[in-house]
């Protein structure tokens, strides 16, 4: 299943990336890619922080500590993200972070 998750979230698996990287031939290419990938990067703390929210509520806020060890996230930085998702949905259930969101972390 995290493998389909992979594919749908960023539209390539891993492997192919270097792949897609050496057909690169103009500094739009490598331009276009940085900014989506500089997105991505951006929109994962909001997808950490929607994952540790689902996690806090399915197994309780003593989780997350074990379920940022095991994806290697600080647990600190984990915790921040969930609140911050929890503070934008408690107030709008349909709120869709923009491109940038910051988290303060």
């Amino acid at each position: 299943m995290t493998d389909n998750l992979a594919l749908t979230v960023f539209g390539v698996s891993e492997p192919d990336i270097p792949k897609q990287i050496a057909t690169f031939s103009t500094w739009e290419d490598f331009l276009n890619a940085g900014i989506i990938l500089s997105q991505y990067r951006s929109k994962s703390s909001w997808w950490l922080g929607l994952l540790a929210l689902g996690v806090e509520r399915k197994w309780g806020e003593d989780s997350l500590g074990k379920f940022a060890k095991e994806i290697g996230v600080n647990a600190a930085s984990l915790r921040v993200y969930r609140w911050t998702v929890k503070q934008y949905l408690d107030t709008d259930p349909s709120f869709i972070p923009p491109e940038r969101l910051a988290f303060g972390v």
